[in-house]
């Protein structure tokens, strides 16, 4: 995946059904503190239908690898609970590069792996556009997702998690990811956007 969207990742995903005890198995290997975003209400499309999502997710930092945890809270169809349909126990569900252009991106994937690459999931924005997108290979039987995020509010955000984390003490490793995102970041999700 690295040879099809270059080195600016973003992040890693683990999907499951319980937060608090994917966050613990996190702290258990000393990586910290975790910031906590529950039922973010998200405009979204799987496999080309609009079904929009309630999610719960946390993020956390070691050096310059963000890890995002995630469980979905409401049962409409999507990429999580696919995954969750495969794998129970949850798991590594996607890995997310920054692109400009996600369409761009898409279109210089393919043509450097000669292989389709097949939407899953889209989360839009008020303009009804795709702010990130999660693709498979197509025929996948069991695939880890791949992501495509376009730059968002959200990163002043990340940045503060990253430097937090850098000099973390330990204390408070459960923290709320709200405080850290501006008031108009705030709005788009209060409509349903992720930015």
């Amino acid at each position: 995946m690295s040879a099809l969207f270059g080195t600016n990742l973003f992040h890693i995903a683990h999907v499951g059904t319980d937060l608090d005890a994917m966050v613990d198995n996190m702290l258990q290997s000393g990586i910290g503190p975790w910031f906590y975003a529950r039922d973010l209400n998200l405009n979204s499309r799987y496999r080309g239908e609009q079904h929009d999502l309630v999610i719960s997710v946390a993020f956390g930092f070691t050096g310059h690898l963000m890890f995002e945890l995630v469980v979905q809270d409401n049962d409409v169809p999507s990429s999580f609970s696919e995954y969750l349909d495969r794998r129970p126990e949850g798991g590594l569900h996607h890995i997310a590069w920054m692109s400009d252009d996600l369409e761009a991106s898409i279109a210089a994937a393919e043509a450097k792996s000669g292989k389709k690459l097949v939407k899953v999931q889209e989360f839009l924005m008020a303009d009804g556009n795709p702010s990130e997108i999660y693709m498979e290979t197509e025929g996948a039987t069991d695939p880890i997702l791949m992501q495509i995020v376009l730059p968002s509010p959200w990163d002043d955000a990340f940045a503060k998690v990253r430097d937090i984390a850098a000099t973390w003490d330990g204390s408070e490793p459960r923290r709320n990811m709200f405080d850290l995102l501006p008031d108009s970041l705030m709005a788009a999700l209060a409509d349903g956007h992720p930015a």
